[in-house]
């Protein structure tokens, strides 16, 4: 059987690299601004309220921190048989189906992002994620159904919803 790709390869480049790289560099331009505007150099902020500075200070930084470390779990995934073939930033790993635990999918976060829990930690420890590939938005059964049932999974206790 050939490998295949599950998840989206561009979600995947967007949420790990692009936006939070996006957040980091406004949280570095509205800090600069604030900063520029304190030491009196014209800036693009007008305006005398502190309040919105200090708000766009602290909001754009952590909302960078908060999107990475989101991001951060995501992972490649392929489908090679009964192996998951899955890669993070520095290190590429095979997971037997048979060594999960439970797949569940989040409908709520965006993405659509499925979880996969493992029997055992690993390296990736005791669960990852992967936002699934606009392939399978329509396909029945679903991606995760068909994971389970390649898993061995029929506990109706992992049906879509909140993830673990």
């Amino acid at each position: 059987m050939a490998r295949e790709l599950i998840s989206s390869r561009l979600s995947y480049q967007l949420l790990k690299f692009g936006m939070p790289a996006s957040f980091l560099g406004l949280g570095v331009l509205v800090i600069a601004a604030v900063l520029a505007k304190a030491f009196g150099a014209p800036v693009i902020i007008e305006g005398d309220s502190p309040g919105i500075r200090i708000l766009l200070v602290v909001i754009a930084p952590l909302a960078a921190v908060a999107l990475a470390a989101w991001a951060w779990d995501l992972k490649y995934v392929e489908l090679d048989g009964n192996k998951l073939l899955v890669s993070g930033v520095r290190r590429r790993i095979v997971v037997p189906l048979t060594d999960v635990a439970v797949i569940k999918q989040n409908v709520l976060e965006p993405g659509r992002p499925i979880y996969v829990g493992m029997k055992t930690p690993g390296v990736f420890g005791e669960t990852f994620s992967f936002v699934p590939s606009p392939t399978y938005a329509w396909e029945s059964p679903s991606l995760v159904e068909r994971l389970r049932a390649l898993a061995g999974i029929h506990d109706e206790a992992s049906s879509d919803g909140a993830a673990a």
